[in-house]
């Protein structure tokens, strides 16, 4: 026969008292976001004074190059760090900040040129105009479709974005022109993900510009034809001008100059027994659909065309032609 001391005793939970504790719990929970926010909060404040006083070294570089008559004007680079984190052998922006510069393991220097801050914002150098500024290179949606965050961007990654149209990830998503994301779908087309752009013509594509054709999945095998056509202030009148005539492989880069000032849309053409000819415009469209899905990313410079062939739209599927301009 067990000892009554060695009897367990079990009771339950008054509402009142399951309640209280629920309670205890919830404003834990909001005690530590509190918490959480406020080391935050002072983490980008710090950060930010970082920034301004980087700023201000430049500033104070360029007037002392002025006067100096020292050339170039603004620092050729920020440092001598190498690219990795910061560190008392290893400190930033030594070049425009007083001794030691800055030698926190929160700060990151990804390139030469490109750094990043404790909250995980990024910060381009540019030795030309002094500028020392932050850039949101994906947005918070294109992140999320590549399964990737903020501190989780690597030197790597800004390099591709920098310089080319397509990047495959390892889970199979494509990001093309820094501004589309492409999701590889079961029967080998393709859902269409990304920021949208509104606009059917442009007023900021000027000077020397490269366009690259990124793929051609016409499912008729016709050849597609692609260019850029110019608008008449005055007139409406259009110009035509080609930029891929169609025969051209997945992966040519074509390079064309359009003068400061002029409004730009873009056009394709296809043969099939009928001529059509489509433009961003889609009023002026003979169907009046709109055949072009435009993806813009102004921070990388680039934006992404992607074009239906057929009349009335067919499939729909946005992938006969894709083209990236660079700006």
């Amino acid at each position: 026969m067990a000892m009554s001391g060695d009897k367990k005793i079990f009771r339950e939970f008054t509402f009142r008292e399951a309640a209280l504790i629920v309670m205890v719990v919830i404003s834990l929970g909001l005690v530590l976001v509190k918490i959480n926010r406020f080391f935050m909060e002072n983490i980008l404040a710090g950060e930010k004074q970082t920034v301004a006083a980087i700023k201000v070294g430049i500033g104070n570089y360029f007037i002392e190059s002025a006067t100096k008559d020292r050339f170039p004007l603004y620092p050729v680079s920020l440092d001598g760090a190498l690219n990795s984190f910061a560190s008392e052998k290893n400190p930033f922006f030594s070049n425009v900040l007083a001794y030691p510069g800055v030698t926190s393991n929160k700060w990151r220097k990804l390139l030469p040129m490109v750094y990043q801050g404790p909250s995980g914002s990024l910060y381009f150098y540019d030795p030309l105009s002094g500028n020392f500024v932050e850039k949101i290179i994906l947005s918070e949606k294109t992140m999320r479709l590549l399964g990737i965050s903020q501190k989780k961007i690597t030197a790597d990654l800004v390099n591709k974005l920098l310089s080319q149209s397509v990047i495959t990830f390892a889970n199979g998503k494509r990001l093309v022109g820094g501004a589309l994301v492409l999701i590889p779908k079961l029967n080998g087309k393709f859902i269409l993900k990304g920021e949208d752009s509104k606009a059917e013509t442009f007023s900021n594509l000027e000077g020397d510009l490269q366009a690259e054709k990124i793929s051609e999945l016409s499912a008729s095998g016709l050849k597609i034809k692609f260019g850029y056509y110019t608008i008449e202030p005055a007139s409406g009148e259009k110009n035509l001008y080609e930029i891929f005539d169609g025969s051209e492989p997945q992966g040519v880069i074509k390079s064309f100059s359009i003068k400061p000032g002029t409004l730009v849309g873009f056009y394709l053409s296809t043969i099939n027994g009928t001529t059509y000819t489509y433009y961003s415009q889609k009023d002026i469209n003979p169907d009046k659909f709109d055949h072009f899905y435009i993806y813009q990313n102004n921070t990388l410079k680039k934006i992404t065309v992607a074009c239906e062939e057929d009349f009335d739209g067919g499939n729909r599927d946005y992938q006969d032609i894709l083209v990236t301009i660079f700006y």
